[in-house]
């Protein structure tokens, strides 16, 4: 299936690195909290500590960028 996702195949010899998947990782994870959480740490955990340490909203501004597919109206 994790081929499926990034689309190539790989000889049987070959390792496939799970960081590769991204987001597909995220996808295939939504029954499991945990992990979910855990893939949620490692993509934005820095930017969660950031905000709570500083009393920012970068999370609200990520989400907005993203929501508008990165469009800056230029």
């Amino acid at each position: 299936m994790a081929l499926q996702i990034i689309g190539g195949t790989v000889a049987s010899t070959q390792i496939v690195d799970c960081a590769m998947l991204g987001s597909a990782l995220l996808l295939m994870k939504l029954d499991n909290r945990a992990a979910l959480a855990e893939f949620v740490s490692s993509v934005l955990g820095d930017l969660l500590k950031y905000d709570r340490q500083h009393h920012s909203d970068l999370l609200t501004t990520l989400t907005t960028y993203s929501r508008f597919n990165s469009n800056n109206g230029g």
